[in-house]
């Protein structure tokens, strides 16, 4: 649970913020409806890879906005808007073919999450944030800055901006669901 101070911050953040956006568990909204179609799914494959369900759901949702069909300026796929490279090379590790099957893409997007926290744990930064710095930014940049001796501070400010939303929204999804989220005070929350 969030100490009380942060608890406080995220409720006044929450009541002076256009939070129209971000999906909440229990949100019957169109786009509360989208991410809810897909909560099992994020809860079972979370659970399957020992990752954090709310991170997993607002992941995709920052990613596609829960699209299993888009496709990225990179091309990127699906609902965690995995690369082609990406796609490539870890669908046969995980035994799926289709990269905008709702399961099959995010299978795919957690288990190279697995694999980028492996990579940085053995190098002593298993924090969440440079998790999904690395997913974001690659691999390869976030690696050789961390061993270069460089700081959070050196990575983009748009890669931070995402590492950091993804969190905060997550967190302020699982203090909604305890406090009993209604409509004036919920755990949506946007840039």
């Amino acid at each position: 649970m969030m100490p009380p101070t942060l608890i406080f911050w995220v409720i006044e953040r929450l009541r002076h913020s256009d939070h129209s956006d971000r999906f909440v568990p229990g949100d019957y909204t169109t786009k509360g409806r989208l991410a809810m179609a897909y909560e099992e799914l994020f809860k079972k494959i979370a659970a399957e890879y020992g990752l954090d369900w709310h991170l997993l759901a607002e992941q995709a949702y920052r990613e596609s906005r829960c699209d299993p069909l888009a496709v990225g300026a990179a091309s990127d796929m699906g609902l965690m808007q995995v690369l082609p490279t990406t796609w490539d090379e870890w669908a046969p590790k995980v035994g799926v073919f289709d990269p905008f099957d709702p399961e099959s893409n995010v299978r795919v997007g957690a288990a190279y999450q697995v694999w980028i926290r492996e990579q940085l744990v053995k190098i002593g930064r298993p924090e969440y944030y440079w998790v999904l710095a690395a997913y974001n930014w690659g691999i390869g940049n976030v690696l050789r800055l961390l061993k270069s001796g460089g700081t959070w501070g050196q990575v983009p400010k748009e890669r931070q901006d995402y590492a950091n939303d993804i969190i905060l929204a997550a967190e302020i999804n699982v203090l909604a669901a305890e406090l009993g989220a209604d409509s004036e005070v919920d755990a949506r929350v946007t840039r």
